[in-house]
């Protein structure tokens, strides 16, 4: 995991694109590869990592599957949000 941010949406491309942009900025590069699912969220961050990556000798520096295989890390996030981040999505709710 690169980055963790929080916000109203996961689902729109231009804010999705901004926190790799400014991650990328933060580190001062990009990972090697990127694997995404087909979701409409996820099509800035594939074309400016192949664009990051134009001049690779390698064709796959941004892989595409479907989300079902994403089922560990779907897993770890609900772990995650039972075990700690449930708390906190209650404090700050009620603020």
């Amino acid at each position: 995991m690169v980055w963790l941010n929080v916000y109203t949406t996961n689902n729109d491309p231009k804010v999705i694109g901004g926190y790799f942009l400014k991650v990328v900025e933060i580190i001062g590069g990009t990972a090697y590869m990127i694997r995404g699912d087909f979701g409409t969220e996820n099509v800035l961050i594939k074309d400016m990592q192949n664009w990051f990556k134009r001049h690779s000798d390698h064709d796959t520096s941004y892989l595409e599957g479907a989300s079902t295989q994403n089922q560990r890390i779907e897993g770890w996030w609900s772990y995650l949000r039972r075990q700690h981040i449930q708390h906190w999505m209650d404090i700050f709710k009620n603020l």
